[in-house]
């Protein structure tokens, strides 16, 4: 008996992840090349001391640190000096290591970013602000410069996207091995993946979203005093970025609701709490200030497709535009 197989491809689906693939590709290729190359000849980049860390790991020291034995490769980060160790005498051209890992962590942040994207009916226009979204300085800053905080988060953020498996949990532990900054992600993951542990009165969307502001700010109240000298021990944020924090602050609680149950919103709401405690608390959060806006994304397909209300908020050099069900963040 013949049996006919028919491969049914849908056509908005295809196109969908032809834009995926699309925005993908310029924003890796355009990061890893351009801006990379201004970055490497801009005097005042990370650039020059990550060929220095390149350049200490080939003589043994990871991070100004020689390691005893190999659990202090762990506690003192050590082991992402050893591994650029090993990476540079594969490539034998220290740029190339640091432009690989540059092409790696941006496809890790941009791709399932993208493939949220392409899911929404104007996905054209939610393309042309993400380029702009991932085509900001901070984030350019991120990848190219701040390349271990770059790594890190970007393993913890593929860990997250993962479906529960070993694997999975393997990668949520090295994360913070890489860089302990990623510490606050990875708390906030866990203590909404226990939350349904909880008295039921938690569990309503209002109260859940003030809850977490508080541990926001027991977060971030914890981290200035066991880790002082991590947050530079002042808020690095001039007087405009902090009013437009303080406003991004205030805009995203009030769309709290519609995503607190979602993992990447609840993670997203922790963080803008950490970074406006940070405001308070007089401590240096602004790394996490970026990553806030991947997680965002990630959480935009749970806003109700009932609700076509439209929100735009310009504040300082981020803009903000809401059309749920999908949440956009420039």
């Amino acid at each position: 008996m013949d049996i006919d197989l028919k491969l049914v491809i849908s056509k908005k689906k295809l196109i969908g992840m032809s834009w995926a693939v699309l925005l993908t590709t310029i924003l890796v290729y355009s990061i890893a090349t351009f801006f990379f190359t201004l970055v490497i000849n801009f005097e005042g980049s990370d650039y020059t001391s990550n060929l220095d860390s390149i350049e200490a790991a080939a003589k043994g020291y990871f991070g100004g640190n020689t390691p005893d034995n190999p659990l202090q490769y762990l506690l003192i980060d050590a082991h992402f000096y050893f591994w650029l160790a090993i990476l540079n005498n594969l490539f034998n051209n220290p740029t190339t290591v640091l432009q690989s890992l540059t092409i790696a962590v941006t496809f890790t942040f941009v791709f399932p970013t993208a493939l949220i994207a392409r899911q929404r009916n104007n996905r054209i226009l939610l393309f042309v602000l993400l380029l702009a979204v991932f085509l900001h300085p901070r984030f350019i800053d991120l990848v190219t410069g701040n390349i271990r905080s770059a790594c890190a988060l970007a393993i913890l953020f593929w860990a997250i996207n993962l479906k529960n498996s070993k694997f999975k949990y393997l990668l949520l532990s090295i994360a913070p091995t890489f860089h302990l900054g990623t510490l606050a992600v990875l708390m906030l993951y866990f203590i909404h993946h226990f939350w349904r542990m909880m008295p039921k009165f938690f569990s309503q969307a209002d109260i859940k979203t003030a809850a977490i502001f508080f541990i926001g700010g027991a977060l971030c109240f914890t981290a200035k005093i066991v880790f002082p000298e991590r947050g530079e021990g002042a808020w690095e944020g001039g007087l405009a970025y902090t009013i437009a924090i303080v406003i991004l602050f205030f805009y995203v609680f009030f769309l709290g609701k519609y995503f607190v149950n979602n993992k990447f919103g609840f993670i997203a709401l922790g963080l803008i709490s950490i970074v406006f405690w940070g405001v308070i608390l007089d401590y240096a959060t602004m790394p996490l200030f970026f990553i806030l806006f991947t997680f965002l994304w990630s959480c935009a397909d749970t806003f109700s497709s009932s609700t076509s209300s439209a929100y735009l908020i310009v504040i300082g050099d981020d803009c903000i535009h809401t059309n749920k069900p999908y949440i956009l963040y420039y």
